[in-house]
């Protein structure tokens, strides 16, 4: 069957066939309607062994030995840039174009499940499993795309190709020492209105171990996203994509209200990139251990104790509560207060 979709002033046909057991995938851009679906039809008989006619108008036709490398090129000037994480994604799939020469001039058709299961073992020589699950999961979206969407090869070999197992999953608690040592170490102890860069950091910190936000979503606030008056944020940037509104405690407030002054539209003038860098550098010694993201699983725990687990997850953003549990690390001992 042929199926045709719009795509700005162009139209794509995609045609599907089932011969002798195969599935075929064709897929031309046309700049009319009536120029896709004359090719569609053509190509279904042609695909069916009937005579193709000619045709002209074409502006993209399917290349029967495509290169992975050609693949991996397309993937990244039409899909990559509508991903929120683009800039990390172009990185990723450049470094995997350079170290595997032997898969790029390899044609998508002839990629096999081992050809997936051999890039897993090299890399895992060179990456930690949770950076190879990553890539994997990155291969095969575009060998999955290719397959959905531009017919370029008859299955996803990725699919089905064990990953290498989640790593287990980080329980940093943050307690009240913790705080005071590294508000002294970004000179924020006690919270005063930020001055240098560092004392920024130190402000976004409090805010996430009282909000539950994470470093990009905080330091992406606007004003006109923030409602002291009403004691909530709204957060656009989120992970998931989905804006959520988040409640703000007294605390939370007060310590917003010292970012006033700082800039006229945004709340910090922070980029999360300056933030990381700031925040390893002076991170205490004693707790070199301890992430930024680590502020979010201590205040999931301190929000535990005060909102239902729905409410909780409404404040998150997380709508797997699986994904919320991971968040959620009390001790034993903490655990047992509660009863």
């Amino acid at each position: 069957m042929a199926t045709y979709v719009k795509r700005g002033k162009t139209w794509r046909c995609q045609v599907t066939k089932k011969v002798g057991g195969e599935v075929v995938r064709r897929s031309g851009t046309f700049p009319t309607k009536a120029q896709a679906v004359a090719w569609g039809i053509e190509t279904e008989s042609e695909i069916l062994g009937v005579k193709r006619a000619g045709l002209t108008g074409a502006v993209v036709a399917r290349d029967q030995r495509v290169t992975v490398e050609a693949l991996f090129r397309r993937y990244e000037s039409e899909v990559t840039p509508s991903h929120r994480g683009a800039v990390r994604e172009r990185t990723a799939i450049r470094k995997i174009m350079r170290d595997f020469q032997w898969m790029m001039v390899k044609a998508v058709c002839d990629v096999t499940p081992q050809d997936i299961a051999r890039f897993r073992e090299e890399r895992l020589v060179q990456v930690s499993g949770g950076s190879v699950r990553r890539e994997m999961a990155l291969l095969g979206s575009i060998l999955q795309t290719a397959y959905n969407e531009w017919g370029e090869c008859p299955s996803n070999p990725a699919r089905g190709v064990r990953r290498p197992p989640d790593r287990h999953h980080r329980e940093v608690r943050i307690p009240p020492e913790a705080v005071a040592a590294f508000m002294d170490a970004f000179g924020m102890n006690p919270p005063v209105r930020p001055a240098l860069k560092r004392q920024q950091v130190g402000l976004a910190f409090l805010i996430a171990l009282e909000t539950a936000a994470r470093s990009g979503e905080i330091l992406g606030l606007t004003w006109g996203r923030v409602h002291l008056d009403k004691r909530f944020v709204v957060l656009d940037q989120t992970k998931n994509g989905h804006s959520r509104h988040v409640p703000l405690s007294l605390e939370a407030v007060r310590l917003l209200k010292l970012a006033e002054g700082l800039d006229k539209d945004k709340v910090f003038t922070l980029t999360p990139s300056s933030s990381d860098a700031i925040f390893r550098r002076l991170r205490p010694l004693e707790w070199s251990h301890v992430h930024f993201h680590d502020a979010r699983h201590e205040a999931v725990f301190r929000l535990s104790k005060k909102l239902g687990v729905m409410d909780l997850a409404r404040v998150t953003g997380h709508q797997d509560l699986k994904m919320l549990m991971k968040y959620y690390n009390p001790t034993a001992t903490e655990i047992a207060d509660l009863l």
